[in-house]
């Protein structure tokens, strides 16, 4: 019966059988014996569709390597992989996002329960100007922000990949050019904002878009003067992420008169975050 149940799997997913080896448990029998004593194994396979180009060796099942299916089935796998959250980074990072979600999830559902009730049982409708608005804004604004997410994983490969008078980029230099692009934000912070004022919030989202896009354009250069330039435009960059495209969107949520208590308005920025 452990053997059916083996090629059954093989039948529908087409896959060796020793794929299935990480995901059952082994048993021990009295008398072990392989796929291969079955009479004709690889003729059964073909008629329903399986073209099996595999070996001997990856047909049978080897002396003490006999699988079966985890008792318990779908329960049993998922007390298996709650068991293995932690075995490897890989299974704690999703893990962790998983749960992440659904917490996120849950807290959604509850707090527009909580509005709906405190509203009587029904929740406000939502003015069609604020529902253009957000879509303007949080499909614009979310790509901008991921591109600033991206910088924590990749730039660090990318700087310490970089040679400098055949010298590989060393912890601390890395260090001092990350260290340069936050004091450049601290530093052009102010000046941004008293320029945004001047010139537009618009135009300042544009501008954090090629200032940006200089900035990590720069990392392809192998001189570490123009490295340390792109820093110094992506914590311009920065500044201008912070500052101009909330801005923007306060300004426009107040020329249509549809939000007057700003109830709306503290959706869109719970949305962005």
């Amino acid at each position: 019966m452990t053997r059916f149940a083996t090629l059954l799997l093989v039948f529908m997913t087409g896959a060796p059988v020793s794929a299935f080896g990480s995901m059952a448990r082994t048993t021990t029998i009295g008398t072990h014996r392989s796929i291969q004593s079955f009479p004709s194994a690889e003729d059964r396979l073909r008629p329903l569709g399986f073209n099996s180009r595999l070996s001997h060796s990856e047909l049978k099942l080897s002396l003490g390597e006999v699988v079966s299916i985890p008792r318990g089935g779908a329960i049993s796998s998922i007390a298996s992989a709650a068991k293995n959250w932690n075995s490897s980074p890989t299974s704690f990072f999703n893990t962790s996002l998983i749960a992440l979600a659904i917490l996120t999830a849950a807290f959604k559902i509850f707090q527009r329960a909580s509005v709906s009730s405190d509203k009587g049982g029904s929740a406000a409708t939502k003015p069609k100007s604020v529902k253009e608005l957000q879509i303007k804004f949080l499909s614009v604004f979310w790509l901008l922000r991921c591109a600033d997410w991206l910088q924590g994983p990749y730039f660090y490969e990318v700087y310490a990949s970089k040679v400098f008078n055949g010298v590989p980029a060393s912890l601390a230099l890395v260090s001092k050019l990350f260290l340069t692009g936050f004091a450049s934000t601290a530093l052009f912070g102010p000046s941004v904002g008293r320029a945004l004022d001047t010139y537009g919030r618009k135009k300042g989202t544009l501008a954090f878009s090629v200032i940006y896009a200089l900035g990590a354009a720069s990392t392809k250069s192998p001189l570490l003067q123009v490295l340390f330039l792109g820093r110094v435009l992506s914590g311009i960059g920065t500044s201008l992420l912070f500052s101009a495209p909330e801005s923007w969107l306060v300004g426009e949520a107040q020329k249509s008169g549809d939000d007057p208590d700003g109830s709306w308005l503290g959706e869109t920025f719970g949305l962005v975050s």
